[in-house]
């Protein structure tokens, strides 16, 4: 009964590891977008999370995707990724909406720049261009605001406009 006992645990066990095994090696064959309001396609948002060729659906870590996919994709206000066994990763985005877009005129790094920022109700920076008629034309409102520092190299993505305090 013992040996009986034990050579059914030791199959079961065979058999979940086995299974294992074969889960964590399923490449990643599908893109399930939920709720997507974004212009974004599925072939974009593969690109962004890096998973061109063979990749294992467990070597993608849900967190370090959602980041993968917001420092990529400008637009994006939240990205959630989750596995959905064997092959396939769900992934749930929310866009920023540019509400605003104005002139800027600032020092960045030590060189000047001059351009336009599409921003959203947050006046976290959206978009960046070198003249303001794409943004006219998706019907942004223009405003102006004093000389932003910005607070990477470059206006882009997660880009926070701060102000001085007497602005």
């Amino acid at each position: 009964a013992l040996i009986k006992r034990t050579a059914i645990i030791g199959c079961v066990l065979g058999v979940l590891a086995l299974l294992l095994l074969t889960v964590s090696l399923f490449p990643v064959t599908d893109v399930e977008i939920v709720d997507n309001g974004s212009h974004y396609s599925e072939q974009q948002l593969l690109e962004a999370l890096d998973t061109a060729g063979w990749t294992p659906v467990l070597r993608i870590l849900p967190r370090r995707a959602g980041q993968r996919l917001l420092d990529k994709l400008l637009y994006l206000e939240s990205a959630e990724v989750s596995y959905v066994f064997p092959s396939t990763l769900r992934v749930s985005v929310k866009e920023q909406t540019p509400l605003y877009y104005f002139h800027y005129d600032t020092l960045i790094g030590g060189k000047s720049h001059t351009g336009w920022l599409a921003v959203g109700p947050d006046l976290r920076v959206v978009d960046a261009a070198r003249d303001a008629e794409a943004f006219a034309a998706q019907g942004l409102t223009k405003i102006a605001l004093p000389a932003p520092v910005l607070d990477q190299t470059k206006p882009g993505r997660n880009s926070m406009l701060q102000f001085t305090r007497e602005d």
